[in-house]
Formats: structure tokens, C-alpha cells, sequence
């Protein structure tokens, strides 16, 4: 998203060449932007839905992310109209920004409508170097990762998790 730069025009008393002016000209102003808008992205990425590792679930898929450096925030909502025929762990793929490697995020993921089997709320796990999320529950003192059984045809779920990006 590029910044508005036409606000600043009129504090500025230069021709627009760098070359005249106070130390507020339109170049030097021009640079800085340049550098905040490199720091700064905002937008939207399309997210799948797969189980055992690959894709194949059908409906309603959307997303957006707000990076800050190598900072990324990453939001999802999807809406099954069919879950397909696949089998295996549920996994959220497509991430806007792969997540640096040798790291570990979680997220969170709230179910609306439409899922089975739930005994506790479900999380998200982003493992380094790949651009997935899988998706698990809390079973006691353990882990349990989501599988297609836990999904049907309508099942409508939002998330979001914040991770580092490369």
C-alpha cells in the first residue's frame, strides 16, 4: 500500500529536483517514503484448506495479512461447501510470507459453524521454512492434530497467528 505523498507538496519550497530548497525537499522526503512503504505491506492472500497434505476441500476462501518488516499478521476465514475426499492431518496452506526458518508460532482458530468432534478450542502450529499452518486441538496435557473427521461440508472457521517471515 503506498503512502499518499501529495499532503506534503506544500511544505516543501522547491522545484521537486533535491537540488534546491530546505533540507525538507521533495527528494529527501521522496526517499523516506520510499523507505517506509519497503517496511510496510498490507493485503490479501487466498488460503486453501487439505488434509494429509494436499488440497482438494472446496468453498469460500479469504485472507489478510499485515507485515511490518519481517513481522506478519495473518488473517483467515473458510467456508466449506465440500470437504472433498482427502484424508489426514487438516492443514492451512498458502501463507502470504513463508515463516522463517527454525522457528515455532501458534495461532489461534475459532470455529463458527460446522465442525465434529471438538473437545477443546483449536490451534494453529506454523513450523519454519514452510508456509502452513496445521491445525491441532488440546487433549489434556497433549496435542491432537485436526484430521478430516473433524470437518464437514459446512464447516466455517476464522484464524489468525502472527509470525516472522525470512
Amino acid at each position: 500500500m503506498a503512502l499518499d505523498r501529495t499532503w506534503y507538496n506544500t511544505l516543501v519550497d522547491d522545484d521537486g529536483s533535491g537540488l534546491t530548497g530546505s533540507v525538507w525537499n521533495k527528494a529527501s522526503v521522496d526517499h523516506v517514503y520510499d523507505d517506509v512503504d519497503a517496511l510496510f505491506q498490507i493485503g490479501s492472500w487466498t488460503p486453501g484448506l487439505g488434509f494429509g497434505g494436499s488440497g482438494g476441500a472446496l468453498g469460500t476462501f479469504a485472507g489478510t495479512f499485515l507485515r511490518v518488516d519481517r513481522l506478519v499478521l495473518a488473517e483467515f476465514h473458510i467456508a466449506l461447501t465440500s470437504r472433498g475426499p482427502r484424508t489426514g492431518y487438516a492443514e492451512v496452506f498458502g501463507l502470504p510470507f513463508p515463516v522463517v526458518a527454525n522457528t515455532f508460532h501458534n495461532g489461534i482458530v475459532t470455529p463458527n459453524s460446522g465442525m465434529a468432534g471438538l473437545t477443546s478450542a483449536i490451534l494453529s502450529f506454523a513450523v519454519g521454512g514452510q508456509a502452513t499452518l496445521f491445525l491441532y486441538q488440546l487433549s489434556g496435557s497433549a496435542s491432537v492434530n485436526l484430521t478430516e473427521a473433524n470437518f464437514t461440508n459446512t464447516s466455517d472457521i476464522y484464524g489468525s497467528i502472527a509470525y516472522r517471515t525470512p
